[in-house]
């Protein structure tokens, strides 16, 4: 949930009794059961708590709002513009195939 340097959009959508938030970043998704403690229509108020008396004094905890915003899509975490890995990867492996060919043919 924290963000991160990049694949921080996430989409969330409601169906009958819950709310899922599904994250680019891996294509997480996180199911939330509705209840009195939901904030608005538009807005998620997630936090975590951390209990450990033999490290903390006492709990605390973080909390992070999660609002809609249409102007930011989840892309795709394994393919996005931009993202010219695999073109390069597969513009290598096809010269390598040239290569051993040409050795071949000789």
């Amino acid at each position: 949930m924290l963000p991160g340097g990049y694949g921080n959009s996430y989409q969330i959508v409601q169906g009958p009794g819950f709310v899922a938030i599904r994250y680019e970043m891996v294509h997480e998704t996180r199911v939330i059961p509705l209840d009195s403690r939901r904030t608005s229509a538009d807005r998620v108020e997630w936090s975590v708590t951390v209990e450990d008396s033999s490290t903390w004094a006492q709990p605390w905890t973080f909390a992070m709002p999660l609002t809609r915003n249409e102007d930011e899509a989840v892309e795709l975490y394994e393919c996005h513009e931009g993202n010219h890995a695999i073109f390069n990867i597969l513009g290598a492996a096809r010269a390598a195939e040239r290569e051993q060919a040409a050795s071949q043919s000789r």
